[in-house]
């Protein structure tokens, strides 16, 4: 819309204001590429992020926002380079080994995406990263080891939604419709 286009212009010109008073501020070029490629400037937009790596080559952020430039345009060697490099200069990244689990997804590399989904486990000790790795082991049809991974979340004092649900799910896929009606009844209570 036209008021869209005014607010990314204004953008813009906020951004190219701050790459003017300060030239060397990598992160400033990144949100430039981002908001030429929302606008739809792709040229513009890889040569900001590009310049935002340059300028700060040590940046796994910027190699990041690169990342997801490359990936909206389906140029995955590109994307899986510069997630490499991100992950070199930040093993602990946890964004970077998120993506790196979906772009081995995408290339059919399932041992690589394991990898990088149990170290975001590691590294965030969430339930959310645990659910997400479940949902991998379901994608492969490997529900012994989804089952494994949920089992921890789906009991004790605050059992987890999430992993109750796709527990009850493969229960009822399996043909176990009672303990998958009795896991959707315990999340109702």
């Amino acid at each position: 819309s036209l008021e869209v286009g005014k607010v990314r212009t204004e953008s813009i010109a906020e951004v190219q204001e701050a790459i003017r008073l300060a030239p060397t501020r990598a992160s400033s070029y990144s949100n430039l590429g981002e908001l030429e490629a929302r606008r739809g400037n792709a040229e513009a937009a890889e040569k900001a992020l590009k310049k935002g790596v340059e300028l700060d080559e040590r940046s796994a952020a910027a190699h990041l926002a690169l990342v997801n430039f490359y990936w909206a345009r389906e140029r995955r060697a590109e994307a899986e380079h510069e997630l490499s490099t991100a992950l070199a200069l930040d093993p602990n990244n946890v964004a970077a080994h998120r993506a790196m689990a979906t772009l081995a997804m995408a290339l059919n590399r399932p041992e690589e995406a394991e990898a990088h989904l149990k170290k975001v486990i590691e590294l965030t000790k969430s339930p959310e990263a645990t659910v997400a790795l479940s949902d991998f082991y379901i994608l492969r049809r490997d529900e012994a080891a989804a089952r494994k991974v949920l089992g921890p979340l789906a009991t004790g004092e605050q059992p987890s939604a999430d992993a109750l649900i796709r527990l009850a799910a493969m229960d009822r896929t399996s043909g176990r419709p009672q303990e998958a009606y009795k896991r959707l009844d315990s999340i109702l209570a």
